[in-house]
């Protein structure tokens, strides 16, 4: 194997990083009965690396399928959206459910085949992967990826905290949250000032603890939604009840406000706080030093949580032989015994919901810190709301910005509303009207 440098092509400021993990002399080409395929994945964490392993692993196992590993780097897909891209992996090709309308995108410029072309197929069973994992890549009556990749946002507990305020239980309900608060609220070491509080709430970042994530999660549960048919539609009553616990949650003597992520305040012990939230990819040893363990999040309803991020691979349209060969390599990737990352806290490298059976995965929840098995079954919480639609995560961020402001008290719930809703549908129409690409991201040539 040979693995080239990183090639800088600049073009919309687009950083893309080639791997070459293969020796076959003319790339993208059949050779006898050896395939070449290409595979593009997004950077994501430690993600990266790990699919790095899989290919080698998967060219061991198959030694007649040579792989390309076509990654996107720096800047990421937040900037660059994959209708600018200058062109997309050759044969399979990675998605994001946070984007929330590429597979729409692939499928409406045919550029991806349907899961089920490759059904039946012993070694593959969608019943073997959390339900929920399936919405974001079902389209038009069919699936379109399978996921390798999935986080999960995690209610996180100081246990010690706990247990010094004498709660025996983490709540169930929001109201049993809002009830417990107070309790785990206080001066622990006698100077006069509060250094312990029973809930942190942050304002800032997409993927660490504030209002918006907590209100949208509450919306769900409740049965609401923002959008209804390609568009937002913000009448929903679930939207008023969540907001107006959210003032409660925002205002209680048990809640404190804390912009810093996961990673930051949980090396800092100025604060203490019983209960906060962040993604799974934000964890690390010190959850096990701290006393934290992952506990089930409240609930008021349903069962599900906003979604945080999900990966998944698609295979792109080409000759049957190359099509055959990447859903052989979909199917490696997430085998129930793919090998896991030496990380713990990189658990969230799984979708499948028998994980937790492994044996070598129950020892390392079990060396490492409490409440990994809450963390993969959270994975199960996660839903993908919304539609298809160009322009849908620039109107979700519009959206996650006006009600930032409505919590900083900038506007009242019933004026954010209108004007997210007109200003959302704005953004949706700006979109339609830009004229769909003549040659939308093409496969890379060979």
């Amino acid at each position: 194997m040979v693995e080239l440098p990183p090639t800088r092509v600049n073009r919309k400021g687009l950083t893309i990083l080639l791997f070459a993990l293969s020796l076959a002399p003319n790339w993208g080409f059949c050779e006898g009965d050896r395939i070449s395929i290409e595979v593009g994945t997004l950077s994501a964490e430690d993600g990266d690396g790990w699919m790095l392993s899989q290919i080698r692993g998967f060219e061991a196992a198959h030694p007649e399928i040579d792989i390309r590993h076509f990654a996107i780097g720096l800047p990421s897909r937040d900037q660059t959206r994959i209708q600018d891209l200058p062109e997309l992996a050759l044969n399979v090709i990675g998605v994001r459910s946070d984007m929330g309308y590429e597979i729409g995108y692939l499928v409406d410029n045919d550029l991806i085949e349907p899961i089920e072309s490759f059904l039946p197929d012993p070694d593959f069973r969608f019943d073997d992967f959390f339900p929920n994992v399936w919405d974001y890549v079902s389209y038009n009556g069919h699936r379109w990826g399978v996921p390798y990749l999935c986080s999960s946002v995690l209610l996180i507990a100081d246990w010690d905290v706990f247990e010094n305020s004498g709660i025996a239980e983490p709540p169930k309900t929001w109201e049993e949250l809002l009830k417990i608060l107070p309790k785990m609220t206080g001066d622990t070491d006698g100077d006069g000032a509060i250094d312990q509080y029973g809930f942190r709430l942050g304002m800032r970042g997409r993927h660490d603890t504030h209002m918006y994530y907590l209100w949208m999660t509450k919306v769900l549960q409740d049965g609401g939604d923002v959008m209804k048919n390609g568009r937002f539609d913000l009448s929903h009553p679930a939207l008023r009840t969540a907001y107006d616990f959210m003032r409660q949650l925002q205002e209680s003597p048990g809640s404190h406000r804390d912009n810093r992520r996961f990673k930051t305040t949980a090396g800092d012990l100025t604060y203490r706080y019983g209960l906060q939230i962040a993604p799974s990819y934000y964890l690390n040893p010190l959850m096990k030093q701290l006393n934290y363990r992952i506990v089930p999040w409240v609930t008021s309803g349903r069962n599900v949580i906003l979604d945080e991020r999900r990966h998944y691979l698609c295979v792109a349209k080409s000759t049957p032989e190359k099509e055959k060969a990447s859903w052989e390599f979909l199917k490696w990737v997430t085998r129930k015994n793919a090998e896991h990352p030496d990380g713990a806290w990189t658990f969230h490298l799984s979708a499948r919901k028998d994980l937790l059976e492994r044996k070598d995965v129950q020892h390392r929840i079990k060396s490492w810190a409490k409440g990994f098995d809450v963390m993969h079954e959270t994975k199960g919480w996660n839903v993908h709301h919304g539609d298809q639609v160009l322009g849908r995560f620039e109107a979700i961020s519009h959206l996650e910005g006006i009600v930032t402001a409505m919590f900083h008290d900038e506007l009242g719930f019933d004026e954010a509303m209108r004007k997210a809703e007109v200003e959302c549908n704005a953004i949706l129409d700006e979109f339609a009207k830009k004229k769909r690409p003549d040659s939308p991201p093409s496969p890379r040539a060979a």
